[in-house]
């Protein structure tokens, strides 16, 4: 009985870091087809090896647009993986992934919860906008991520790779990765509340760019929280989908003033954090109620303290 125990716990600790490092090797293998795809569109002679000069490949993958391309052809690959996985592991056990029954106001907290992050993450910018001028090591890492920023910007010609890219599939793929895989698999060895917490370190540090490392800290709690306390893998997925979609600039763009409508965005943004706050205040609180129905006595499964 402990070898069998042990090797689960070995287990829910590996396979979530075996499905990362997999996520990583698809996508570099995409990177590498897009680039070599498209050089040879535009000279069949020449290999990627005759490409010495730093300045040019960086210049010649931009305009390949590599980093949508690869995540495009990534997900792909990965979402049936992940998604044939998640239903093999519901086989094993019902509590992974969880698709708990849900109403409408769970889902409007999810929208608030992730507003009110954009919001945040918007302000911490905004700090980090206003040291730079103090730090020319912080202002060289701002240039770094706003070039980053920049290289997913789509052309015409892509566009429509980009938007798909970016607002749906990567959403879909991070979160059946780390809430459904990873946060699935640390909560069956873990309190959720740890389980949350490596997944939320993890899913940070997968961004590798210190900018977005320091600023995704915030949705990535957000995501992890509200699926621990709604047990509903398709509310994290949809608020992924509005962060991107917000966050990335790309809803302001549809309308007639991209300017204008940017600006009411970021006071919208700014008056949710507490209308998200308070959103979250009301998921604890109804998890708690349905904890104390389903299991009165005993200890929360979600890792909550609910006798607080």
């Amino acid at each position: 009985m402990k070898s069998v125990a042990s090797r689960q716990r070995v287990y829910h600790a590996v396979v979530p870091v075996l499905f990362m490092l997999f996520h990583q090797y698809v996508l570099n293998a995409a990177a590498r087809f897009r680039f070599e795809r498209y050089l040879d569109q535009i000279d069949p002679a020449r290999t990627l090896y005759d490409y010495a000069d730093a300045g040019v490949l960086t210049s010649l993958q931009m305009q390949a647009d590599i980093q949508s391309h690869a995540s495009f052809y990534m997900s792909l690959i990965v979402i049936p993986v992940y998604i044939l996985y998640l239903n093999y592991r519901h086989g094993q056990t019902r509590s992974m992934p969880r698709l708990q029954r849900i109403g409408a106001d769970d889902v409007v907290s999810g929208f608030a919860i992730m507003t009110g992050a954009l919001g945040l993450v918007t302000l911490w910018m905004a700090l980090l906008g206003f040291l730079a001028e103090k730090s020319s090591w912080l202002r060289t890492m701002l240039d770094e991520y706003r070039d980053l920023a920049q290289s997913i910007v789509p052309e015409d010609r892509y566009r429509f790779i980009v938007v798909i890219t970016l607002v749906v599939l990567v959403p879909v793929a991070e979160e059946l990765l780390f809430r459904g895989i990873m946060q699935g698999e640390l909560a069956q060895l873990l309190p959720e509340k740890w389980a949350i917490m490596f997944t939320l370190i993890f899913f940070s540090l997968f961004h590798i760019n210190p900018i977005q490392i320091s600023y995704v800290i915030v949705p990535a709690f957000a995501l992890s929280a509200v699926y621990a306390l709604t047990k509903n893998l398709l509310i994290p997925i949809a608020m992924h989908v509005w962060f991107n979609f917000a966050g990335s600039g790309l809803l302001a763009g549809l309308t007639d003033n991209p300017a204008l409508a940017s600006e009411i965005l970021f006071y919208t943004e700014i008056l949710f954090i507490a209308v998200g706050a308070l959103s979250l205040v009301r998921l604890i609180k109804k998890a708690r109620a349905q904890n104390a129905i389903t299991a009165p006595g005993k200890p929360a499964r979600d890792g909550f303290d609910h006798n607080q």
